[in-house]
């Protein structure tokens, strides 16, 4: 199932719930007022009867003005006979009966054995066991919903004094109707509205996933044709825009990593040319001239040890730059002045460089064997520059390391280039190295949130080194 349906079904079942609670709550307000408006006329009638049953004395007038008269004489004739009270007698202490309240009802009087003695229309109401144990014994009026035939009534039924009972119902057929024309009108509104509420959800998932499919398919042709260069305009401010703002910016990493990736290839294809064409000549030099004297198989045979060192440190370098191991270290506290002097001692011991620490206590964020790889790849390149036995000096201020070496310097124009991948500089051709150390520092400078700087020493010599951003941790 798509979003857009799920989105749209939601929409529908939320707002058919919310109408269908809402209509049966008006549904069951409105029957209970209707019910209640019938129940409190009934109840006035029987308290009337009541009243007028009380007394010995009363007379019971005939029908009141206003009333039909053919309905209200007979329903007085009834209530004089039920009542045992005769036409024209004096009324019950100023409580007259008023049969203009009774007209709409149907009067059933019942004898002790729940026998009708007489009633106002040919409407025989039902006689319940609590409708004959009442017209026995008596007792409190009872309500209740009675069949007769299929036409429903509302009936009360009233103890009479010397005994028996009366019956009065309503007929509630008009007030089923109206109820029933009510539940039709309300599930035709609650279906409309869960109808409107479908179309609109559709509408609103539409709008919504249309930005995530164009996402969905950028990402597919992506997958299926391997093309990183494909752009998308998001103009929207919102989540989905947030989302392809950053699906964009994971492409364009990923493009640019490629892109690294086969400029390396090419460039370390490039450099590895060299030492093989050397490596290759040296020993075909040795496999024709099986008479070279011992010194000129001597200097061969170092040539070619060299040269596979150089090898051997540039696809070290390769593989480095391109697996990117680094990143699977974890982030720690890191003192940079101690890193420092690590890498100052193992480098001062096998170079032939001294090289000297100056450092204060600085602490940073970040991962140790990377810094402690950019800071020997600094070291390294001052003493391959420097003269032979000059010293190399280390300087830590808080998140800052400079490298100072005591060589030729660099230009201004090549500041900026030093670290660039196999960049060698004219006075650094027929230097060994694989061209990758200062890059890697870069790298790893940059993973780091920081930036690197080369320049020329004011007292000669060069200054090379990198600088972290924000402030060092602990501090």
């Amino acid at each position: 199932m798509t979003l857009r349906m799920k989105v749209a079904l939601a929409l529908g079942a939320l707002a058919a719930g919310a109408t269908i609670i809402a209509a049966t709550v008006s549904y069951v307000a409105t029957a209970d007022r209707l019910n209640s408006a019938v129940d409190s006329y009934l109840r006035q009638a029987a308290a009337q009867l009541a009243r007028a049953g009380r007394p010995p004395a009363g007379t019971l007038p005939g029908a009141l003005p206003g009333g039909p008269a053919g309905a209200a004489d007979q329903t007085a004739s009834i209530l004089s006979r039920a009542l045992g009270v005769p036409l024209g007698a004096p009324a019950p202490g100023n409580q007259p009966v008023r049969p203009g309240l009774l007209d709409l009802l149907v009067v059933q009087v019942l004898d002790l054995q729940g026998g009708v003695q007489s009633d106002s229309s040919s409407v025989r109401l039902p006689v319940s066991e609590t409708d004959l144990l009442l017209a026995q014994r008596g007792g409190s009026p009872t309500l209740q919903t009675e069949y007769a035939g299929t036409v429903p009534y509302r009936m009360i039924t009233v103890p009479r004094p010397a005994g028996g009972a009366i019956q009065l119902a309503q007929n509630q057929s008009e007030t089923e109707n109206t109820l029933r024309s009510l539940r039709a009108r309300l599930a035709l509104l609650a279906l409309g509205i869960t109808v409107a509420a479908v179309a609109a959800g559709w509408f609103i998932a539409r709008r919504i996933s249309s930005p995530l499919r164009r996402l969905a398919d950028a990402a597919e042709n992506v997958a299926g044709t391997g093309e990183l260069d494909a752009r998308r305009d998001v103009a929207r401010r919102d989540e989905v825009g947030s989302l392809a703002r950053s699906m964009i910016g994971m492409v364009d990493d990923l493009a640019e990593s490629r892109r690294q990736q086969q400029r390396l290839v090419e460039d370390a294809g490039h450099e590895l040319r060299t030492p093989l064409t050397s490596l290759r000549s040296n020993v075909e030099i040795l496999q024709r001239y099986s008479g070279l004297n011992d010194e000129a198989r001597t200097r061969l045979l170092e040539d070619l040890g060299t040269e596979i060192g150089q090898l051997t440190e540039l696809v070290n370098e390769v593989v480095e730059l391109a697996t990117d191991r680094r990143r699977e270290e974890p982030v720690t506290v890191v003192r940079l002045d101690e890193v420092a002097r690590r890498v100052a001692e193992r480098i001062g011991a096998r170079s032939g460089h001294p090289v000297s620490v100056e450092a204060e206590p600085s602490s940073v964020s970040g991962r140790e064997r990377a810094l402690e790889r950019a800071i020997g790849n600094l070291v390294d390149n001052a003493a391959k520059f420097s003269p032979p036995g000059a010293p190399v000096d280390v300087v830590v201020r808080r998140n800052r390391i400079e490298v100072h070496d005591r060589g030729p310097g660099i230009a201004p124009a090549e500041a900026e280039r030093v670290f660039e991948r196999f960049y060698r500089s004219d006075t650094a051709r027929s230097l060994p190295g694989s061209g990758l150390g200062l890059s890697i520092v870069r790298q790893i400078a940059e993973e780091h949130g920081g930036r690197v700087f080369a320049s020329a020493s004011p007292a000669g010599g060069a200054v090379v080194g990198f600088e972290l951003d924000g402030a060092p941790a602990g501090m």
